[in-house]
């Protein structure tokens, strides 16, 4: 048969037509085969779009309501979408709680590797507990070593590490170099005060305040005060934009101070020793308008709320602990031992240390019911005994039972003559380096956690302290003063003259009191009867 060459054309125009059909077909083989495997890859990784479901559409409902009148946020993003995106991160992050090797950020504070962090309040032992009184050192295990799960820069090498704990601190503040010729120069002034009344060696810094930090504190507080008021300012000009006089009138009348508004956080906390102006702290800080525990020494109650495994500070929220130590039984200064667990439940509380002269607050302390001879019954971190000392103090306590209880742990009444007096009491030099090393401890303390502000104070200095005081406290509230007591006063305003002197108000009180009684008590005397 002969070849048609009509026909053989034909069979080639199908066999190079036939060919380029076959390769579309691969190609689409191959490239559904490289999406099957994307697809199967972003389900391995569980990047896979999470539906939105009803619970979801009812929070993105909720939040349209609160910004309806905004289509988008500043860097034109589409709220709805940032909404949904949020939605969508937390639902596939709740799926993978499991996964322990999160991806963290570069800058992200990352915890010590192995470190469990045990807030104060949870331990089992707390750690005044661990305090070695024979030794004053503190062996703090693993699992209590980093408390509030964060690191700090290290000033030296620039290097991370884990914030030492408050006793830690003191710890390095009692036997380090760093402070060891603050110690000695302490002990050179009392030697010198002993013999001489103090008129040769100078007063060493910790026992002096540190007016110049108080002052720069004062500085701050002051400047961001007048920002605030500015600010005001120009929130009230645009505010009363388009608004009718009954409006202005209203958002005047408004104005209503709040414990929010001080510059300094609250609560306050008297971090200073008993027998330092506490009660005349109580009262300025009641008469400025704040809620204090003035003549209620919170120390024992908050020993006892952490045994009981509740917040320290107590239940009715007091604005000011204005003395928080308990001088009984075995001595309860929670500004000593329960400086970690406060900052665990106020973080950004304020201190504030009241100085006096070392001798005058020594010889207070020897003439106020027997308290110097409760010192040397203490048990306390940072108050050192001598080998005697502790040995009496044993005897003591078990002689005598009372001794090592406070009135409310041996059910009799707060009479401070009740107790028997003995001769363990503290020296002066022993005081005098108590002082100091609290003091010490207080300033390192709050250098390592600089959420809390420190304000020393000299209390003899009445102006100064005075001054100080208004700048950081008293303008705020005498601002809130001013405005109630004056409706149509623009917001923010302060009066030009301070309207109460509350510094020291106790103490002329207390004078003014004296002076009255004495009168009354001279013309209550009989008169002699004359002879008619």
């Amino acid at each position: 048969m002969k070849n048609d060459p009509n026909t053989m054309s034909s069979s080639d125009d199908d066999s190079s037509v036939a060919s380029p059909k076959k390769k579309t077909e691969s190609l689409t083989l191959l490239l559904f085969l490289v999406l099957a495997a994307c697809w199967m890859i972003v389900i391995a990784s569980g990047n896979l779009p999470v539906p939105i479901g009803k619970e979801e559409m009812r929070i993105i409902q909720k939040r349209r309501q609160r910004t309806r009148n905004s289509d988008s946020d500043d860097s034109g993003v589409d709220v709805d979408s940032k909404i949904i995106h949020k939605i969508r991160n937390k639902t596939i992050h709740s799926s993978n709680n499991n996964n322990k090797n999160k991806q963290h950020n570069d800058d992200e504070i990352k915890p010590t590797v192995g470190a469990i962090s045990i807030p104060p309040s949870k331990m089992k032992v707390h750690y005044h507990e661990l305090w070695n009184h024979t030794t004053s050192t503190i062996d703090i295990p693993d699992e209590y070593q980093n408390p509030f799960d964060i690191l700090v820069v290290d000033g030296t090498n620039g290097n991370r590490r884990r914030p030492l704990t408050s006793l830690e601190i003191l710890q390095n503040v009692l036997h380090g170099t760093k402070y060891r010729a603050e110690f000695e120069a302490v002990e050179a002034y009392m030697m010198d005060e002993t013999n001489s009344g103090g008129n040769g060696v100078p007063v060493p810094k910790c026992l002096l305040p540190d007016l110049k930090a108080t002052q720069e504190l004062s500085n701050r507080i002051v400047q961001a005060r007048n920002e605030r008021q500015q600010q005001r300012q120009r929130q009230r000009r645009r505010r009363r934009h388009g608004t009718n006089p009954q409006q202005q009138r209203q958002q005047q009348r408004r104005w209503e101070w709040q414990n929010d508004e001080l510059l300094l956080p609250l609560p306050i906390l008297n971090v200073g020793f008993p027998k330092v102006g506490s009660t005349t702290m109580g009262d300025y800080f009641a008469c400025i308008g704040l809620k204090c525990t003035n003549h209620q020494q919170q120390g024992e109650d908050m020993f006892e709320r952490l045994s009981n495994g509740t917040n320290i500070l107590d239940k009715s929220r007091p604005q000011v602990y204005s003395q928080p130590d308990y001088s009984h039984g075995i001595g309860y200064y929670p500004q000593i031992s329960l400086l970690d667990e406060l900052h665990e439940v106020a973080p950004d509380s304020t201190f504030v240390f009241q100085f006096r002269p070392i001798a005058d607050w020594i010889r207070s302390t020897g003439q106020w019911y027997n308290m110097l001879q409760r010192f040397g019954l203490f048990e306390m971190p940072g108050l050192v005994l001598t080998p005697e000392q502790r040995t009496k103090r044993t005897q003591l306590m078990a002689d005598y039972p009372i001794l090592g209880r406070t009135p409310k742990q041996s059910g009799t009444r707060n009479d401070k003559k009740s107790e028997p007096e003995h001769d363990n009491g503290l020296t002066g030099l022993q005081q005098a380096k108590w002082w100091c090393g609290h003091v010490l401890h207080i300033r390192e303390y709050v250098s390592e956690y600089p959420s809390h502000a420190l304000i020393e104070l000299d209390l003899y200095d009445s102006n100064g302290t005075a001054s100080y005081l208004y700048d950081l406290f008293q303008a705020d509230t005498d601002a809130h003063y001013y405005a109630s007591k004056h409706e149509t006063a623009d917001e923010g305003a302060t009066p030009t003259t301070t309207l109460k002197q509350c510094w020291g108000e106790s103490n002329k009180s207390s004078e003014r009191g004296k002076r009255a009684k004495a009168a009354k008590n001279k013309t209550n005397q009989k008169e002699p009867k004359r002879n008619d």
